[in-house]
């Protein structure tokens, strides 16, 4: 039950973090107004957490699926597990290349305003 659990929580990132990313992207981002660079370097870091997460694990039910399963089903099972955390590995590289070093004051300042008011 537990490993369902985390297969669902992982393909919900492989969904939400480009979404996120985005906002970082566009500025629309809340809390950009407050202090951007604090909020870019912790996304920066999450995502790196998330990229070797995913890495260690994919990786790791990968190899049991090669060499610890006996049962086709079991072998069957690691793969697709391990072919889902790769996912958030891919997802979590390319989107913290995606992430700016800076977002424009204006910008931020501007959509902001925008969701507060809305």
């Amino acid at each position: 039950m537990l490993e369902l659990i985390a297969i669902v929580c992982a393909i919900a990132t492989c969904f939400w973090v480009p979404i996120e990313v985005n906002k970082l992207r566009n500025g629309t981002n809340p809390k950009l107004a407050t202090d951007r660079e604090a909020v870019l370097a912790g996304w920066r870091k999450q995502l790196n957490v998330l990229m070797w997460t995913g890495a260690s694990i994919g990786g790791i039910n990968i190899a049991l699926g090669l060499f610890a399963s006996s049962d086709p089903a079991e072998s069957l099972d690691k793969y697709v597990v391990g072919t889902v955390w790769l996912a958030v590995f891919t997802v979590s590289y390319f989107s913290r290349r995606r992430i700016p070093e800076s977002v424009p004051e204006s910008a931020a300042a501007t959509n902001a305003g925008d969701i507060a008011s809305a």
